[in-house]
């Protein structure tokens, strides 16, 4: 999730705290995230995720949520402001064995939805 103003990201923390965009275990994380979509054994949803952002996640919260800070003491957290345009950067990655990245045509783009409570 970026800052639009700033072009630049925000730190995002769930319960394990920040996520980093090194960690292996955010990627283990989405691993079956989006089978409760699905019904049982679907072949498509082990190659899908789901991520929640939100401005605070709830104690019930039953999907992966990561929290959008708004406000740190610590200087090396990036926040974005409550009413600061925001906007999501996918990307793909190269596979460092392979050094090549996915067939454009066998892609499955994103899908965000965006949901702004009353």
């Amino acid at each position: 999730m970026y800052d639009y103003p700033k072009l630049a990201s925000g730190t995002l923390r769930n319960a394990s705290g920040a996520l980093q965009d090194t960690e292996m275990e955010a990627a283990r994380d989405l691993l079956g995230s989006a089978n409760k979509y699905f019904p049982e054994g679907h072949p498509i949803a082990p190659y899908l995720y789901v991520v929640k952002f939100a401005r605070k996640c709830l104690r019930d919260d039953f999907d992966l949520c990561y929290e959008v800070l708004s406000e740190s003491a610590d200087p090396s957290v990036l926040t974005i402001a409550l009413h600061s345009p925001v906007f999501f950067l996918e990307r793909t990655y190269i596979h460092p064995g392979t050094k090549s990245g996915p067939a454009v045509n066998e892609t499955i783009l994103p899908t965000l939805l965006h949901h702004r409570s009353k």
